[in-house]
């Protein structure tokens, strides 16, 4: 069975109004290949795991093969920090403008506002894009750059997204 997870890198150039930010998002896409049938003469006490669990597991081997060290939050959004920023905070309310660029973790791009020369303005709080997204942006201030990864929880779930984005990215 494949659990895939969207990876999502997503190059934000984030501003309030009138404060400029870059952010860099990325969220993957994987599959888990820990899923060989077992034999049914095979006895297991594992508790079998939720869909969560085995993304969050892929999520973690990827920061590992790749040598990102990320921090977790509750919802199992990861982040990695390259550049806080100096600006404001982004909270619930505000505007912000940013540039964005979807790919899956093979490296097949799904979205890119910066290849439309259109950037993304959503308001802060007002679900006007993906859930792990808007939590990420709230990591950062003004100026900041960092990188997500989301678990399709809080991405596009179980319905996917399009041609390009499937099911449980």
């Amino acid at each position: 069975m494949c659990y895939p997870l969207m990876k999502m890198t997503l190059t934000t150039n984030m501003k309030f109004i009138g404060f400029l930010s870059i952010l860099f998002i990325t969220v993957l896409f994987g599959c888990n290949s820990d899923n060989a049938k077992k034999p049914d003469n095979v006895i297991t006490k594992e508790k079998p795991k939720s869909e969560l669990d085995v993304e969050t597991n892929l999520i973690e081997k990827y920061l590992e093969e790749k040598g990102i060290e990320g921090q977790k939050t509750p919802t199992g959004l990861y982040y990695k920090i390259d550049e806080l920023g100096v600006g404001e905070k982004v909270v619930e309310g505000k505007t912000v403008s940013f540039h964005t660029t979807g790919s899956l973790l093979d490296g097949t791009k799904f979205y890119s506002s910066v290849s439309d020369g259109q950037p993304l303005e959503i308001i802060v709080g007002q679900n006007m894009v993906i859930s792990g997204m808007e939590e990420g942006l709230r990591l950062f201030n003004a100026g900041g750059k960092g990188t997500l990864f989301l678990p399709s929880s809080l991405g596009y779930g179980n319905q996917g997204f399009g041609d390009n984005i499937p099911p449980n990215s």
